[in-house]
Formats: structure tokens, sequence, C-alpha cells
């Protein structure tokens, strides 16, 4: 994802160490508004991925495998982030001032949906699931959908993406993408 480095929270933690069945109710407690990064080793080469939280919640994924030059965006690349968490590999946290710039930068990454904890948990395997890089990408399902009604209304759009102090141009904007 194309964002600043913001400040660290927790540097080159190891991930056989982290439990993510507690670290991801934690931020989310802790109301987290940042970025989680990770880097593994696999078969295919170095896969990275990244989750965007605003207030906890995490509204964005990114997952890439390096070697090969694929990238895999929302739902699809929020999967693969959680078996990666079972990886051999590392991964830092970092808050940022202003999540919603990097959102906007970032439209292809972010969720048309916020996992909730139990979501999360179903995410997370026991095991790094190592297959090759299309056995992963079929294997890909998103883990939710959301019906979109035919019209959304102004309320409507600053609630699905959180927007508190909306900048008029950007709403208009989106509201002109979505319909």
């Amino acid at each position: 994802m194309d964002m600043p480095v913001g400040t660290p929270i927790k540097e080159g933690m190891d991930t056989s160490r982290a439990d993510f069945q507690k670290l991801f109710p934690t931020l989310r407690e802790h109301r987290l508004s940042g970025y989680m990064a990770l880097a593994i080793m696999t078969d295919n080469g170095v896969e990275e991925g990244e989750l965007l939280f605003n207030h906890g919640e995490i509204i964005a994924a990114e997952y890439k495998y390096v070697a090969k030059e694929k990238t895999v965006h929302g739902e699809d690349a929020l999967k693969l982030f959680m078996n990666a968490c079972m990886g051999t590999g590392t991964f830092d946290v970092y808050e940022l001032d202003d999540v919603i710039s990097v959102r906007e930068k970032n439209r292809i990454n972010v969720l048309k949906y916020k996992p909730t904890d139990e979501d999360i948990r179903k995410l997370l395997p026991d095991t790094f699931i190592e297959q090759t890089l299309e056995e992963e990408v079929k294997r890909v399902k998103p883990v939710a959908s959301v019906k979109t009604p035919s019209r959304l209304s102004r309320e409507e759009v600053l609630k699905k993406y959180g927007i508190s102090h909306p900048d008029e141009r950007a709403v208009e904007q989106l509201l002109k993408e979505m319909l």
C-alpha cells in the first residue's frame, strides 16, 4: 500500500512468537489507527502483507508475492494475510496520524465489510498453509458479500467509510463512483 512509515508501536516481531488470536482483538480494543506490515519467506519467495486499521477496525488489506510481482487486494488479501500470520517471518505495527488519506490513496484495497473478532478468528488457520501461488490464489474466496442498494444516501456512504468529518468533494466523488 502507498502509505507513510508512521510511528512505530512494535517492530521486528517474530510471527512464531505472536498470539494473533489475542493480538487482533487487542488492536481493536486499543483502537489502533495505523497499519500492520508482515513479511514471510515461503517456497513462492518473499511474501508481504499490510492491513490498514481505523480506530481498531481493519479497513483495507494488500498482499504481495514479491518474486512473482503479483498483488492481491481487499478481502482476498485479508485471507492471505491471516494465513501468513502463521508462517515464518516478522511483523510491525505502526500508528498513523491520517488513516483516511491513506485509505483514499489505496481504494483498491478497501474491504467491503469490517471483519469482526469472530471473522478474524475463523480466518486464522492453526498452521501456515504452503501452496503454490496459483493454488493459493484459486483457493481464496471472499469472506462475506455486502449487498449494496441501488442508490446510497450520503449518510450511508459516510457511515460505510467511517467518515466523521467529510471533505464535501471527496464525498461527492465517492457517491459518483458508487452509482
